[in-house]
C-alpha cells in the first residue's frame, strides 16, 4: 500500500466511506471498532489529502458528517490492486480457508455486534 500514500486502515476507511455514504466521527468509529482518537489519527491526513470531506449535518446543525470526496474514489481505484495483492499474500501465508474464516468473523462483528 505504501506506493499508494495510504495505509491499510485508511483504505478501509475510504472504502467504508464509498459504501455507507455520510457517517458522523462516532458512527464511523463503532462501524470500524475502533476507538475515536485512532480513528482521528487514520482520518485527519485523509481530509488533508482531500480524500475525506466534512460537512455540517444540516445548516443548524455542529455535527460534523464524514464523507469521501471524488479524490478519495479515485485513490480506492489507484490502491485496490495493492489491497488485493496484500490480500492474496496475507491467504497464502496464512491459509485461504483460515484468512475467510476471519473475514467472516470480522464482518459479523461490525455488521452484527
Amino acid at each position: 500500500m505504501a506506493p499508494t500514500g495510504i495505509t491499510s486502515t485508511q483504505f478501509s476507511l475510504l472504502h467504508f466511506l464509498d459504501r455507507n455514504a455520510r457517517m458522523t466521527m462516532n458512527e464511523l468509529a463503532a462501524a470500524m471498532l475502533m476507538d475515536r482518537t485512532t480513528l482521528l489519527r487514520a482520518v485527519k491526513p485523509l481530509q488533508q489529502q482531500g480524500l475525506i470531506i466534512s460537512a455540517p449535518e444540516t445548516e443548524e446543525s455542529r455535527r460534523l458528517m464524514l464523507a469521501l470526496s471524488p479524490a478519495g474514489q479515485s485513490k480506492i481505484v489507484e490502491a485496490g490492486p495493492f489491497w488485493r495483492a496484500a490480500q492474496e499474500e496475507y491467504e497464502a501465508q496464512v491459509g485461504e480457508l483460515h484468512a475467510r474464516s476471519l473475514r467472516s468473523d470480522f464482518f459479523n462483528m461490525t455488521h452484527h455486534g
